[in-house]
């Protein structure tokens, strides 16, 4: 993520927001891997067997409430000091100074594992144009709420960050749902297309 980087240059705090970030978003993705792995998946199981829907659909529940739980088991408790202080080597400082970052990517895993969800089933339906238009509004999600948080906002680089990783998410997923609406219901019925 290029552009983040260049964000947190120029924002508040840039050293340590970039010093930082690599390690929050380190210690996110290796709960998003799971969601992200989970697509794989969810895309074999509904185009093996339509009538697997319920099952891709709960596991992702489960899925997802579980990695952000286990994040945020992290990020609100002071395993984060143990993470980031004795097992990243960051100082007491910097320790402090991600910690809020955490919290609010807490979620993200959760969205991960929800947006995965969204594009396996738009894929087994054959409706994959929503994906890359979603793909485009969440780049454009980081990009604008990064560029508004650093004109009028004093947030440090690396909240604002987390912040439109977040928002930018969000409104992937929120583009998705619109589509995928009809598609989950036509899966939910076992009619295929």
């Amino acid at each position: 993520h290029p552009l983040v980087t260049f964000f947190l240059g120029k924002s508040r705090d840039p050293l340590e927001s970039l010093a930082v970030m690599p390690v929050i978003y380190g210690l996110t993705f290796v709960f998003r891997a799971i969601g992200l792995s989970y697509q794989e998946v969810a895309i074999a199981l509904l185009g093996e067997n339509r009538n697997n829907y319920l099952k891709v659909r709960n596991f992702a529940v489960i899925l997802g409430i579980s990695t952000s739980a286990c994040l945020s088991l992290i990020a609100f408790t002071p395993l984060s000091q143990i993470w980031f202080r004795d097992l990243s080597g960051l100082n007491d400082l910097l320790t402090n100074f991600a910690t809020l970052p955490l919290q609010i990517m807490a979620i993200f895993p959760a969205l991960t594992v929800l947006i995965c969800f969204q594009r396996s089933v738009l894929i087994v339906t054959r409706v994959t144009n929503p994906i890359s238009i979603a793909t485009a509004i969440e780049a454009v999600g980081i990009f604008s709420v990064l560029l508004i948080a650093m004109l009028y906002f004093p947030l440090p680089g690396v909240v604002a960050a987390s912040i439109a990783y977040v928002v930018g998410r969000l409104l992937a997923v929120m583009a998705l749902q619109r589509t995928v609406t009809p598609q989950l219901k036509q899966l939910a019925t076992g009619k295929n297309s």
